[in-house]
């Protein structure tokens, strides 16, 4: 897709306040997608589904035989009540190459009961307050495979906040060292990719040090459980330890 063609798709699809990737951030995840040529893809947060839409183009202009599945806890449209998640999807991707498999009412935690990887890359841009974005990205990791690229959006969302609950990305950021994340530049600021191809040491201290930064968010019984499980599955002893005092400073039950 060149920027003309998806500055065309903006322009008949796209209204303000929707939250969706601009023009420059879609030509940052086509960027990613020419480079490592993934054949599976996952995204975490469908809403009106231009994101998912646009992977689509992008991995078929590529040249491409893949799949997409593309995920969201609900499937109402946040931006326009009277619509699913997804509305957009096959209106703007009318072609056969991309495979696009949407599935309502699920998130990261539900990886592994709906096993569909694994995924080559991933495009997180669900729930922004921490520590979900790291949890998507603790999620995902057991399920990543090639490049193991997984792609954030809303770095600079904390900053456009007067309460800062979207602080999440921001601090995904942060924790990955500077070999292992790229971001886009100019107007596509906002969106940066981190590498998952990392040991397990440095993962588990990117965890570590993430999940002990102030939430924004809490987490219920059921998320606190699966948490757990995947961190004894996939991390050591010390994850878990972090995590449960996480637990302690900040998702104590409220007075």
């Amino acid at each position: 897709m060149t920027p003309t063609e998806i500055e065309s798709i903006f322009a008949k699809y796209h209204k303000p306040n929707w939250g969706s990737v601009s023009v420059d951030e879609t030509l940052f995840i086509r960027d990613l997608i020419d480079r490592h040529k993934p054949k599976s893809f996952v995204e975490f947060g469908m809403a009106s589904g231009l994101s998912c839409a646009l992977i689509a183009k992008a991995m078929d202009d590529a040249g491409i035989d893949g799949v997409i599945h593309t995920i969201d806890h609900d499937d109402t449209f946040f931006g326009d009540k009277t619509k699913p998640n997804g509305f957009l999807i096959d209106e703007i991707y009318t072609g056969s190459r991309v495979k696009v498999h949407k599935h309502k009412f699920k998130r990261s935690i539900d990886l592994d009961d709906l096993d569909l990887g694994p995924f080559e890359m991933a495009f997180i841009d669900a729930a922004h307050p921490h520590p979900w974005p790291l949890i998507d990205t603790l999620f995902v990791r057991p399920h990543m495979t090639g490049s193991k690229t997984v792609i954030h959006h809303d770095l600079e969302l904390f900053t456009k906040q007067r309460v800062v609950l979207g602080i999440g990305p921001k601090y995904v950021w942060d924790q990955f060292p500077e070999s292992a994340r790229q971001r886009g530049e100019g107007g596509a600021s906002n969106i940066f990719s981190v590498s998952l191809d990392i040991d397990d040491a440095t993962f588990e201290r990117i965890f570590c040090d993430g999940i002990l930064l102030p939430w924004t968010s809490q987490l219920g019984p059921m998320v606190v459980h699966r948490v757990r499980k995947v961190v004894e599955r996939t991390l050591s002893k010390r994850a878990l330890d972090a995590f449960n005092e996480a637990m302690i400073r900040f998702n104590a039950p409220k007075k």
